[in-house]
């Protein structure tokens, strides 16, 4: 894949996960590696929202957070992406945003609970939770925390933060990003009516994960046909 598709590819996926939730004014980011350098990686520019996001915004950086290439500023939450590249050989995009419901069951004393088939993330694990701070990871040391909590998973809760969400592809990571939120809104709403009776055992759970993700490539080309257009 060349620089110019995953620029292109990269900014469609953030207009996707704005409109399925992630959307914070001008916070939130998306990553991806570069394909002719694997230490490199290109994400969304500081100074405006996943929803504008255009292919002339993805700046590229090093692992140190030195901006190689792009016009706009970087976001200093760089760390976060350098550090999980650095420590994750398999991951190959990274996402960082605040959407509504997953960040409030990051701030529950709760797990993450597939209430609905539809919505299997991961096995039956429990997913990860970082919660020695809630401020920026603006540091390379909060970054290697936060690497190091995420560890082998694909999902991160940041506690009343956001999420940190990766994977060895855009269209899969896209994909896992629009479930969260998913996954999210149907526990608070099954909170709200009381806990879920029937929750799903290990077995239908990777049963349904590899149903959803069977052709990524149809479920891609869906989300991208659904992406608003940017405008500048």
């Amino acid at each position: 894949m060349s620089t110019e598709d995953i620029r292109e590819k990269l900014a469609t996926a953030c207009r996707i996960i704005a409109a399925a939730g992630h959307e914070d004014f001008i916070w939130g980011h998306m990553s991806a590696r570069d394909p002719d350098s694997p230490e490199h990686y290109w994400m969304k520019g500081a100074s405006l929202g996943l929803i504008e996001a255009g292919p002339n915004d993805m700046v590229l950086l090093d692992q140190e957070g030195e901006q190689l290439a792009g016009s706009r500023p970087h976001h200093n939450e760089w760390p976060i992406h350098s550090e999980i590249y650095r420590m994750r050989p398999d991951v190959n995009a990274v996402i960082h945003t605040h959407p509504f419901y997953a960040t409030l069951v990051a701030s529950l004393d709760a797990p993450l609970i597939p209430a609905v088939g539809w919505a299997s993330l991961v096995g039956m694990d429990a997913v990860p939770r970082y919660d020695k701070t809630s401020a920026l990871i603006d540091t390379k040391d909060l970054g290697q925390e936060v690497a190091e909590s995420l560890g082998g998973s694909s999902l991160l809760l940041l506690r009343n933060h956001g999420i940190i969400l990766v994977d060895t592809s855009i269209e899969l990571a896209t994909f896992a990003a629009v479930r969260v939120e998913k996954i999210a809104q149907a526990q608070i709403l099954a909170l709200a009516t009381g806990a879920p009776a029937f929750p799903s055992n290990e077995e239908e759970s990777l049963s349904r994960l590899a149903a959803l993700t069977r052709r990524p490539e149809w479920v891609w080309d869906y989300l991208a046909r659904q992406a608003p257009g940017h405008e500048h």
